[in-house]
């Protein structure tokens, strides 16, 4: 329908760069982003293809979600705009799928949040001799999940809630040995909690010729790699559109069987042969669905 708006020059594409593409559409999963000149004109003719898109296919667009904005307008067009769109106003900056849009792309601060979120999900310390990982904030045990997630009764007694790992015991000639303190004594519940945690921190070497590093979970060798951190992107927005799938599907008006098959379909759950081999059921005798060649 947008092909035929421009063909037919009822809509106006947004030109980009030096060459002057134009752009009208760009989709991801099952949202759509509409670029264009800021007129009245675009603003009618994209609302008509929204509109005719219901009543064609039959399906709800989620409008309570949508949002309407403008560069370069005044305010009063663009709430004018919005209103008649009937739209909430669209704020700059904004952030879709995490990633900020409308600022300045070369500031470090705005690449912070998605760094922090890929240290989160997929970095952990190797531990050396300790001298650059927080005992207690840092991701450097067995399972990558800081100790004052794992033990937050422990990290609200502790004394030494900023120290690193270095500091928090000696080398003696029998190896590494901790001394740990606490503000105050333990409780007796207290005790089975700081058994598990001295267990857990306990098989944990440190080395006094080693340096602290990272290691990037991603890479079974854990180093990082560009192709190891596209991996990672590819996997997150399979997911993400498979969650947006599930999230709109039960808003489709449709009978409730064929909203069941599509659940079925969206999870693998159809007797495909595939599947009915995975569960060691024979398809042999099964009739297939097209006539099997000589």
């Amino acid at each position: 329908m947008m092909r035929e708006a421009v063909s037919n020059q009822c809509f106006t594409s947004f030109l980009v760069g030096s060459n002057k593409v134009p752009v009208d559409v760009l989709q991801y999963a099952n949202d759509t982003i509409f670029f264009g000149e800021a007129s009245m004109a675009n603003v009618k003719t994209v609302k008509v293809i929204l509109k005719s898109f219901e009543m064609v296919f039959g399906l709800r667009i989620n409008f309570a979600k949508s949002k309407f904005g403008a560069i370069g307008q005044s305010e009063e067009w663009c709430l004018y705009a919005a209103k008649y769109f009937n739209r909430a106003l669209l704020q700059f900056p904004f952030c879709y799928l995490g990633i900020p849009i409308g600022v300045n792309p070369k500031r470090k601060v705005v690449w912070d949040p998605i760094i922090r979120k890929f240290e989160d999900r997929l970095n952990r310390w190797m531990m050396g001799r300790g001298d650059q990982i927080l005992f207690w904030e840092d991701a450097w045990a067995e399972d990558g999940i800081p100790l004052k997630d794992q033990f937050p009764d422990l990290y609200r007694i502790s004394s030494q809630r900023n120290h690193i790992v270095a500091d928090m015991g000696s080398f003696f000639e029998s190896g590494w040995e901790w001394n740990l303190l606490w503000r105050r004594n333990l409780f007796d519940y207290e005790m089975g909690i700081a058994s598990n945690f001295i267990d857990q921190i306990s098989i944990i070497r440190l080395n006094s010729n080693l340096k602290d590093t990272w290691v990037w979970r991603a890479d079974i060798n854990g180093i990082f790699s560009t192709k190891s951190t596209y991996q990672v992107l590819k996997d997150e927005q399979a997911s993400e559109v498979q969650y947006l799938a599930f999230q709109q599907l039960w808003d489709i008006k449709i009978p409730p069987r064929a909203l069941s098959f599509a659940w079925r379909l969206l999870w693998d759950r159809l007797p495909t042969k595939d599947n009915l081999a995975k569960r060691q059921i024979q398809t042999d005798r099964l009739m297939p669905f097209l006539p099997q060649q000589a």
